[in-house]
Parts: structure tokens; sequence; C-alpha cells
């Protein structure tokens, strides 16, 4: 299963990309619209999600087609001991 959120915002760097999803880390600093900067939590969050359910995420960003996120989940869950 694929889950695809597109943004045409700000471009993400392309050196930052690989960061995006660990801890603390946030994709642009200063460019928050708002008066809040976030944790840099959001992402890694999303990512152990998704790792939890034997899934992968990943980010590409370009000027021409924008900012996507991919989720891909495996379409039936492994079978993990307790």
């Amino acid at each position: 299963v694929e889950i695809k959120v597109h943004n045409g915002g700000t471009v993400i760097p392309a050196d930052v990309l690989p960061e995006l999803f660990k801890a603390y880390r946030r994709g642009i600093r200063g460019t928050s619209p708002g008066p809040h900067d976030g944790l840099g939590l959001g992402l890694f969050i999303v990512s152990q999600i998704v790792a939890a359910h034997d899934g992968q995420v990943f980010a590409e960003s370009s000027a021409e087609s924008g900012t996507t996120f991919t989720i891909q989940l495996p379409r039936s869950a492994s079978k993990k001991a307790p």
C-alpha cells in the first residue's frame, strides 16, 4: 500500500532530505511561517510508526515537482513473536 502527500511549497534541499526523518532534525531552519518552531519530531514519529509496520518512508523535493512524502506499507502484516 502506498500513501503520497504532495506539497508545492518551499523546496527541501537535497543535502537535508537524508536527515528529515531523524529525531530533532528540521527541514529548513528559520522558514517556519509561525512564531513557534517545531522540535523536529513529527517526521521522526512518522518514520517510527511506518517502521513498526514493516514499511518505508521517504521524501523527494524539487523546484519543478514540489515535495512529495511517500509511505510504503506491506499489504499483509508480518508475524512477529511476542
